[in-house]
């Protein structure tokens, strides 16, 4: 798995949040379109958008068709739904879009940096801290998740099992310990994306087991 990191980052970017900086990085925009979104989350996330397959087939189908030889299907994917829709102006318009195309939330991900949580989708690293204590590990398309403690939280704790009051909180919304892959392991049903609301609460157990026993980890 390789670590993707920002290409131009910002000296004072560390006394801003993700969301304040990319709003600001908008609000400072001309043009707003696809290429210029792709590289303002590359910029301010490190997060590469040409690797998130959109959740939308038929859109992307129709992207496919009208712009046949893009090298950039995500920009193009962004250019299509600009057109057909409307032109985002600000910053949470534009987070709003991603998050329809691509299930991406960047303000759910912003706050991921300060609670100690790595992320791994969209066959990359989203967000990854020397010292963040668990892993949320999504395969393709978001359809299935697992969580797993990180290396510093092994090194430092002793074990390399969950706390067992997230495994009772992982456990009471569907997820199961898979013995295969040594993780506890949740796979959507319908075969679909895991919807907003059940990665928030897996989110929020994990933030809450963070809080009650390891903030001075």
């Amino acid at each position: 798995m390789k670590k993707i990191f920002s290409d131009s980052p910002q000296k004072d970017a560390p006394a801003l949040t993700k969301v304040a900086w990319m709003d600001q990085r908008i609000a400072s925009t001309e043009k707003i379109d696809g290429p210029t979104i792709c590289t303002v989350i590359r910029e301010v996330y490190g997060l590469d958008l040409s690797k998130a397959p959109l959740l939308d087939k038929d859109f992307e189908k129709r992207v496919t068709a009208l712009v046949p030889n893009t090298s950039d299907l995500s920009a193009a994917a962004v250019d299509l739904y600009i057109e057909e829709s409307r032109k985002p102006q600000t910053g949470p318009e534009v987070r709003a879009l991603l998050n329809h195309i691509f299930g991406t939330n960047l303000e759910g991900i912003s706050q991921l940096h300060e609670r100690r949580i790595s992320l791994y989708s969209k066959d990359q690293w989203i967000v990854q801290n020397e010292k963040d204590l668990f892993i949320v590990h999504t395969g393709k398309n978001d359809i299935d998740v697992k969580v797993i403690p990180t290396p510093y939280f092994i090194e430092k704790t002793g074990t390399q099992q969950l706390p067992e009051d997230l495994q009772q909180a992982l456990r009471n919304l569907g997820f199961t310990y898979d013995e295969e892959i040594g993780a506890y392991y949740y796979a959507n049903p319908s075969g679909q994306s895991v919807p907003d609301p059940f990665k928030r609460q897996t989110m929020g157990a994990i933030h809450q087991t963070i809080q009650a026993s390891y903030t001075d980890l």
